[in-house]
């Protein structure tokens, strides 16, 4: 039931898209307290992506902010995890306490791969977006692609970051396919990102301890 709670949100936040492009603030609240009433993460990624988003060409200075961004979190979360039960624990009264510290016992489980493959998927991008004349709705979509790869390097503070934004990272990865005229770029970015998502579902997400279907039966998995 989470789950269906959880992806309503989403689909709340899909939906808000031409808010968040028309710079709309307060029926932009209005639909994140919306959200936020199937499931109170909501309160934490609407203003994240209000915030990280903009209607505006990608700068310079906009490129170095999110790559100091990214590397603060690949070196750092780990040695904040004490502070997330504080964050969380305000916000959801203790709920995910639980899950919280089940991950922070699993420790830093950011391998080697995972760094390599993240850079592969953020960088790139980073510099071939750069050089774009996007609309309004793309400089949004790129932005909140930006955000999912960058949950990767959350660890605990990851929370349900991915889940969020996955979809906006697909719709980017679908526009470098129909519009990038650099066919080895194209070719290599596109099917790089196919096969991280497969190695990550059916290797790693699968034969992980925290795998929820190895409780629970599904039409997949038994």
């Amino acid at each position: 039931f989470s789950g269906i709670r959880n992806a309503i949100s989403i689909s709340i936040l899909l939906l808000s898209t031409p808010l968040l492009e028309k710079r709309k603030l307060l029926p932009f609240i209005l639909t994140m307290i919306l959200a936020s009433l199937f499931h109170r993460t909501a309160l934490i990624y609407f203003p994240l992506a209000y915030l990280c988003t903009s209607n505006k060409s990608f700068s310079r200075k906009e490129l170095w902010i999110w790559i100091c961004v990214y590397l603060f979190f690949m070196l750092f979360s780990h040695s904040l995890n004490k502070y997330i039960t504080i964050i969380t624990s305000s916000l959801f009264n203790e709920r995910y306490d639980g899950y919280l510290y089940i991950a922070m016992g699993i420790g830093d489980n950011r391998g080697i791969l995972l760094i390599i493959a993240n850079i592969i998927m953020m960088f790139p991008l980073l510099i071939y977006m750069r050089k774009l004349n996007l609309t309004e709705q793309e400089n949004i979509y790129f932005r909140l692609g930006l955000l999912y790869i960058l949950s990767y390097m959350m660890g605990v503070y990851n929370m349900r970051t991915s889940h969020h934004y996955i979809l906006f990272y697909i719709s980017l990865v679908i526009y470098i396919w129909a519009n990038c005229k650099k066919t080895r770029f194209k070719y290599a970015y596109v099917g790089f990102v196919i096969l991280f998502f497969i190695y990550s579902f059916f290797i790693v997400y699968v034969n992980s301890s925290t795998f929820p279907y190895s409780e629970y039966n599904s039409v997949l998995f038994h």
